[in-house]
């Protein structure tokens, strides 16, 4: 696990992340089908082995943890002179990625990422999934997007994960029109 210091690595995982956010605002169709958990599950030692699973058939060797809100820019980088982006690998350990979260962000204010996000996106490079969270205090406000050919996989290793019957008809994927290829264009 690293922190993204690379200001062309972090633009791009930006832009990225923002196109996810389209995709996940049903602005865009997909052929992914959408998930449902908690918003604060991602704090939860049973999440990382969620992410290696997706990494592993992704055939991806890291995804991006990104906060948006607030601005990672004008807030983030401004305050605490480091972008708000780790990169988690398949090798990381359940210590390795609950640290990285609750590393203090810098500036001994004993804040950490994981205290500092509204909305946020975990991404892969090979844009073939995609997290996207709102933190609220409902059950469902974090969206997995994923092949429809995983969902049942995922359903069935991790009970915190849902379907949403009413986000995705016929378990098709929610604004599919039958297309194939990356979720981010």
């Amino acid at each position: 696990m690293r922190w993204i210091q690379d200001n062309a690595e972090f633009e791009k995982i930006l832009i990225d992340a923002r196109m996810c956010v389209y995709v996940d605002s049903r602005r865009a169709p997909t052929p992914l089908q959408v998930l449902l958990f908690g918003d604060l599950t991602v704090c939860i030692p049973d999440f990382l082995p969620l992410l290696q699973n997706l990494m592993e058939w992704s055939t991806d060797s890291a995804s991006y943890f990104i906060v948006l809100d607030p601005d990672p820019v004008d807030n983030f980088y401004r305050l605490y002179k480091k972008y708000p982006v780790l990169e988690i690998t398949p090798n990381d350990s359940a210590q390795t990625y609950l640290g990285g979260l609750n590393e203090d962000v810098g500036d001994g204010s004993a804040f950490s990422l994981s205290d500092l996000w509204a909305t946020y996106v975990i991404l892969p490079p090979s844009k073939k999934w995609f997290i996207h969270t709102i933190r609220s205090a409902y059950d469902d406000s974090d969206h997995l997007w994923v092949p429809p050919e995983w969902a049942d996989k995922v359903l069935a290793a991790y009970p915190f994960v849902f379907r949403d019957a009413q986000a995705s008809p016929g378990g098709i994927g929610a604004g599919t029109l039958g297309r194939k290829g990356p979720a981010v264009p």
